[in-house]
């Protein structure tokens, strides 16, 4: 029940739940590392769905991120979700089974693949916004986590990747005109 509780808390949206939410997400990527309880996390119905609440790129949003502001901070919890979103799935991703779910979660594996979209500026520059550090730690975990569900075996894997290539090809071709 416990375990329940704090994938609930992942969907919650309030700004005073904030902190809330990020201790969840905390939690349960400490718990996803060992195998038995991220079978168990897996198996709570709509625990993908909520991880998948965690991730929220906000790249087109064309806010600023260069002072250390109220905006930085919250651009900071942003990307601190974010990552432990990618972090548990990546934890959860250990499981065959857990890799068909997180390929069938309606626009997850859009999301996972937004994430490995990186300007040039934020590999090149060392000179970077409070957030840009969180962001590439966020390109590096979702290129991890997509090598993963791309590595899975079986027929799991043959439709894993062929959507991916799908949506890869297709932003490709966006990111082009």
């Amino acid at each position: 029940a416990i375990i329940e509780r704090l994938v609930e808390m992942l969907n919650w949206r309030n700004k005073n739940q904030e902190d809330v939410r990020m201790s969840a997400a905390e939690i349960l990527s400490r718990l996803a590392s060992k195998k038995q309880n991220s079978l168990r996390v897996a198996g709570i119905p709509g625990a993908i769905e909520s991880i998948s609440s965690l991730l929220e790129n906000t790249r087109d949003s064309g806010e600023a991120t260069d002072e250390i502001g109220e905006n930085s901070i919250n651009q900071l919890n942003l990307w601190t979700l974010n990552n432990l979103g990618l972090l548990i799935l990546k934890r959860l991703a250990r499981d065959h089974d857990n890799c068909g779910k997180i390929g069938k979660t309606k626009g997850l594996l859009s999301k996972i693949i937004d994430f490995t979209y990186a300007e040039k500026r934020l590999l090149e520059n060392s000179n970077v916004a409070v957030a840009e550090p969180y962001k590439v730690l966020a390109v590096k975990r979702s290129l991890k986590l997509l090598k993963k569900l791309v590595s899975t075996t079986g027929a799991t894997g043959k439709n894993l990747r062929m959507i991916v290539s799908g949506i890869v090809f297709t932003v490709s071709n966006i990111r082009e005109t």
